[in-house]
């Protein structure tokens, strides 16, 4: 039974604080006396003495066994309900209840009944002090209730309940401190309970106490073993699942304990391999001491972190990395644990984009130079070529042609220089059968006198892929030169014997070639300066892999490579695809040979004079001016057919020159001389009027047509 809710005994019952203890209400002293007084009358004979004993040493046994096996149980509810069937069971009680303590709330629920209504079990908390057990809970001492019940006000609560006749409260405790209260009642006085079943209770109680108490540690210590098993799946998972590296290191061995499966990645090694080892074998012979290095910083300061480290991996290639290591405890002992993060690709990406711009910078700084060269190879050329022109003697005729070819071959290297970083236009381009020219290229490396040789020792494969018509497009003899410029490095680099994959294919909007050697491959240094200009680990003018990437960015692609030194290169050239129908045939020009007045301007004297020289021999008549002040002074002087203007002059320039001859709209032409290279902005030559350009150092025949032209046009519109 449920003890509680009114603390006032009722008339009818007897409520007898064991040792004397009286509670308050109407049960009154006189009454508990008059019990003691017939007890003692009812004093047993001594065989009834023997017979109570021996069934007190029964009691006690069965208590003893009872609890022996309570303790043992550490499920918490199997406890509570065992402590009360064992309770009915030792004092043949009808019904029995556990009631706990919730210390924090100043409560006592039921935890376990038997015998007991539904309705009584699932009762509202009683408040400490309050009701039968209350008091017991509060004062931490048992009582046993004599009479009827039924007549008590503290059960009219409780529906459909059984008559009690007789019950006992008692305490559970641990030292000082109440667990709760274990309740026995019985539907009958006869027999009834004693002081000896109050007391058997009691010590029922105390080992309930013990077991519940043990039960509830068990049960937080299995809930702490559950959560931190969790956290250790947790952090195993994490562990395991990092997208760093991690390894666990012994801060006095400095060998590896644990690792993750990134680490596995990162380094090629196994778990196995990996554990155990030394950390030393891991760092790269351009770092040989890093990772020692990080260990050691570590356990003297705790942490560090490293940005860039190079290690090892099994195949003995080099993967860079970034370090970040702290001291931690393992087990008894305390291990420094490094998380590696693979910083390869983007140091690789880094090292591109620091390229490009190094790359982009020397192109600028080339076409300023390639401007001043120009001007001077401009003079150099023409007078080259108006002296061929009027020389006669074999050996002079013989030594100029090597002056000229000298300069041509220096206008060459001015001009690829210019057109590094340069940016063709699609009007530029025609369609390019780029299996074909790759076939070609190859048949003229077998042939030729230069690289047959090496062809004995080198196989060559092709493997083709297909393009729709007109699909690839481009400047046919740039790209030759880039693709030869190419397969040319790709033959040097291999010393003796081995093969080169050419492969052509279409991926992503772009035509796709790579060029595979199985040659020496590069270093780090070699491979940060692969592109530039008059680069060369072989002796040559440097200039073949700069003018291919010029050539690839001109026609807005990408030219990258893969190398490892000792097992060869692979570059890869893509080419935006692009639709474009063949070029139609055009007619053969007529020569030209229409005569007219010419105003040179320009800046430089050199170029000047020899303008002067080349169009006077060609039959016009030829005004030179330093400046376009100067040359518009000559314009109000007199007209000109044809005014031939330096693009870049101090102070007002060629394009200014232009829009103010055009502006006074005597149908003069106006041509650009430019050192800066032949590709002008076409919306603002348009707009200027420019009826054409021409890129020094200039060739007298190609000068000669385009003057004729633009004079015979010009005569054709007066």
């Amino acid at each position: 039974m449920a003890i509680g809710h009114s603390a006032v005994p009722q008339s009818g019952m007897w409520l007898r604080p064991c040792a004397a203890l009286v509670a308050k209400g109407k049960c009154s002293l006189s009454l508990v006396r008059e019990m003691h007084m017939a007890k003692e009358k009812n004093t047993p004979s001594p065989p009834d003495a023997a017979r109570q004993g021996a069934k007190a040493t029964q009691r006690l046994l069965a208590l003893f066994d009872l609890s022996q096996r309570m303790v043992s149980i550490l499920d918490l509810e199997k406890v509570e309900q065992y402590v009360v069937t064992t309770a009915l069971e030792l004092l043949g009680g009808d019904g029995g209840s556990l009631m706990l303590l919730d210390e924090a709330a100043g409560e006592l629920r039921i935890e376990a009944a038997v015998g007991l209504d539904k309705g009584i079990e699932s009762a509202a908390a009683i408040k400490l002090g309050e009701g039968i057990s209350g008091w017991v809970a509060r004062e931490g001492k048992p009582l046993l209730l004599l009479g009827d019940a039924g007549e008590d006000g503290r059960f009219s609560d409780v529906a459909a309940r059984k008559d009690v006749k007789c019950a006992i409260s008692v305490p559970l405790l641990i030292g000082e401190r109440v667990l709760g209260v274990l309740n026995v009642s019985k539907a009958t006085d006869t027999p009834g309970f004693g002081e000896d079943d109050v007391q058997l209770l009691s010590a029922l109680a105390n080992h309930a106490a013990i077991a519940i108490q043990n039960a509830r540690l068990y049960s937080e210590i299995e809930h702490a073993y559950m959560e931190l098993k969790a956290m250790q799946l947790r952090l195993t998972s994490l562990f395991e699942h990092a997208n760093d590296a991690v390894l666990v290191i012994d801060s006095e061995s400095f060998k590896i304990v644990k690792v993750n499966r990134q680490a596995e990645q990162l380094t090629g090694y196994g778990r196995d391999e990996l554990t155990a080892m030394p950390v030393a074998q891991l760092s790269h012979p351009q770092a040989p001491n890093a990772l020692e290095n990080v260990v050691r910083q570590t356990v003297s300061g705790g942490s560090v972190h490293f940005d860039d480290t190079s290690l090892a991996r099994k195949d003995g290639s080099r993967v860079s990395v970034r370090i970040s290591a702290s001291v931690v405890s393992y087990g008894e002992s305390k291990v420094v644990q490094a998380f590696l993060g693979d910083i390869t690709a983007r140091k690789k990406l880094e090292e591109k984009l620091a390229r490009a711009e190094k790359l982009r910078l020397m192109g600028e700084m080339a076409r300023g130079m390639a401007h001043e060269f120009n001007n001077i190879l401009g003079g150099i050329l023409g007078n080259v070529q108006l002296m061929r022109r009027q020389v006669q003697d074999e050996r002079l005729q013989k030594t100029l042609g090597i002056v000229e070819e000298a300069a041509r071959h220096g206008a060459a290297t001015v001009k690829r220089m210019q057109e590094f970083t340069q940016v063709r236009t699609d009007k530029e381009f025609e369609p390019v059968d780029l299996n074909q020219m790759i076939r070609d290229i190859v048949a003229e490396f077998r042939v030729s006198r230069k690289t047959r040789r090496r062809f004995d020792h080198v196989s060559v494969e092709v493997s083709e892929g297909q393009f729709a018509p007109g699909a690839v497009a481009g400047s046919p003899s740039d790209l030759r030169e880039a693709l030869t410029n190419i397969l040319l490095n790709a033959l040097e680099a291999i010393p003796d014997k081995g093969s080169i994959a050419v492969k052509t294919w279409s991926e992503e909007g772009a035509a796709c070639v790579s060029v595979a050697d199985t040659g020496v491959g590069m270093s780090d240094a070699s491979a940060a300066r692969i592109f530039e200009p008059f680069f060369s680990t072989k002796g040559r003018d440097g200039l073949g892999l700069s003018v291919a990437y010029g050539i690839v960015r001109r026609h807005g692609g990408r030219i990258g490579f893969d190398t490892k030194e000792g097992q060869g290169t692979t570059f890869t050239v893509r080419i935006p695809l692009r639709a474009m129908a063949a070029p139609k045939a055009t007619e053969a020009a007529q020569p030209v040979s229409a005569k007219g007045r010419i105003l040179v301007v320009d800046d430089e004297q050199l170029i000047r004079d020899v303008l002067e020289k080349m169009l006077t021999s060609a039959g016009h008549e030829v005004a030179k001016a330093g400046s376009v002040q100067d040359a518009l002074a000559a314009l109000e002087r007199g007209r000109f057919d044809l005014v031939l203007t330096d693009l870049g002059m101090p102070g007002l320039s060629g394009w200014d020159l232009a829009k103010t001859v055009k502006a006074r709209k005597d149908g003069t032409a106006v041509a650009l001389i430019t050192g800066w290279g032949v590709q002008l902005d076409e919306a603002k030559v348009a707009e200027c009027g420019v009826d054409f350009v021409i890129g020094k150092p200039f060739e007298d025949r190609r000068l000669y047509e385009l003057v004729a032209k633009a004079v015979a046009n010009v005569k054709r519109i007066a």
